[in-house]
């Protein structure tokens, strides 16, 4: 094969994979149909696990109540969580703000999904307190309405600890509750927020 047909063959070949239509065993071009049973590009569709997820859409007032250690004081503060379904229904986008006082102003993003690969909720966490993505694994209790997420990450000291958290949903209220697994390897809560969710 000389370099003129070589380099035909090959733009063919590119043409091809460009299109979608993968060339057939005979080296000619693919039909859509080829490239069809060769991997279904349908997007996915929510199924019954997202179900969950749309109980929290919209918009909700936030009461925060949060504590450094087990015998800390708590502080307090409020904010706005507004949440909404994206990319087709499959994830739930989180933006909050809220005012910490002295500290400024709060803002934090996450994403929350079912990845069907793993058969687990996944979120994604980001805000103004830290400089790492927080990544939690979740399960879903429709008797309760309850989310449980679970993640082992760094401590407001820096260290890896672990943590446990409960969002509670009751129509227009949500109660969420945050523990952290100390080093005597006891839980004790380190947040609560009341939600109530906005007309």
């Amino acid at each position: 094969m000389n370099g003129s047909i070589l380099l035909t063959s090959v733009a063919a070949i590119v043409a091809a994979l460009s299109l979608g239509f993968p060339p057939t065993q005979d080296g000619k071009q693919g039909k859509p149909q080829d490239a069809a049973a060769a991997h279904d590009m349908t997007p996915p569709k929510p199924g019954k696990e997202h179900d969950a997820l749309k109980k929290y859409t919209g918009t909700w007032d936030c009461l925060v109540k949060h504590s450094m250690s087990p015998d800390g004081p708590w502080t307090e503060s409020k904010g706005t969580e507004t949440n909404k379904l994206v990319c087709n229904g499959l994830w739930l986008e989180t933006d909050v703000l809220g005012d910490m006082g002295p500290m400024g102003k709060f803002e934090g993003h996450g994403l929350q999904g079912w990845d069907t690969t793993q058969k687990k909720y996944k979120s994604s966490w980001v805000d103004t307190m830290c400089t790492y993505l927080c990544v939690q694994e979740g399960t879903w209790d429709d008797k309760t309405s309850t989310m449980t997420w679970t993640m082992e990450g760094p401590d407001m000291t820096g260290k890896t600890a672990k943590f446990r958290s409960t969002d509670v949903v009751k129509g227009d209220t949500r109660e969420l509750n945050c523990w952290q697994t100390g080093s005597d390897g006891k839980e004790w809560k380190c947040m609560t927020i009341a939600y109530t969710k906005k007309k």
